[in-house]
């Protein structure tokens, strides 16, 4: 990572995922809307989230100082008001702290390898995982909702988001991350194998426990 990472560049992604999934979780009937091209938008976004963690590869391992746990506890409130809640961000009360920076009134969330903002990777993980778990169970809803469309393309590109979200939370699981997510397109059910969360752990963290 040739400079410091920020959380908009993982969490927009995933956003995107959210938007996807929250399209066809809320129409009544798929006949007037075209699922494939839905599916594969949030595919891709899940291929980028991963190209963005690799991107970080390997995480940097950090040491948290004795008031660094409040500040923890503010990042992660940014997050989650922000990206997950869809809420205001600007109206968290930021304290003076290195680990936030407020641009136009909104906080946002840098990642370094280095100094105080090396800290934010732990809570960053942590918001990162319970989006990912909650993504994954309304990817799985729509995989069940969708065994009505005739289109097997379609089917198989819903399925597509649910084999990438779980192999990412297999991945964070671990505070680890991994590869450009492959076969996207592949048309097995079956979950991609926990080795590929071992081999993407030692490729993010250089083969330690972040």
């Amino acid at each position: 990572m040739s400079s410091t990472l920020h959380a908009e560049t993982l969490f927009g992604s995933l956003r995107t995922v959210d938007d996807r999934l929250t399209r066809l979780l809320e129409v009544d009937s798929y006949v007037d809307l075209d699922v494939f091209t839905v599916a594969d938008d949030a595919t891709s976004a899940l291929a980028g989230f991963g190209d963005a963690l690799l991107e970080a590869a390997p995480f940097p391992s950090s040491s948290g100082s004795a008031d660094s746990s409040s500040v923890d506890d503010v990042v992660e409130g940014i997050l989650r008001t922000r990206y997950i809640a869809g809420g205001d961000a600007s109206a968290v009360e930021v304290p003076s702290t290195e680990r936030v920076i407020v641009r136009d009134g909104m906080p946002g969330v840098p990642l370094a390898r280095s100094g105080p903002t090396l800290r934010n990777w732990q809570p960053t993980l942590t918001v990162l995982r319970s989006f990912v778990e909650e993504l994954l169970s309304r990817a799985e809803t729509v995989v069940r909702r969708v065994r009505t469309v005739d289109a097997v393309h379609a089917r198989v590109a819903c399925r597509a988001i649910r084999r990438m979200l779980a192999s990412i939370r297999d991945v964070l699981a671990r505070s680890r991350s991994g590869r450009r997510f492959v076969d996207r397109r592949a048309d097995t059910d079956a979950e991609t194998p926990m080795t590929f969360a071992d081999w993407a752990g030692d490729r993010l963290t250089g083969g330690n426990d972040a």
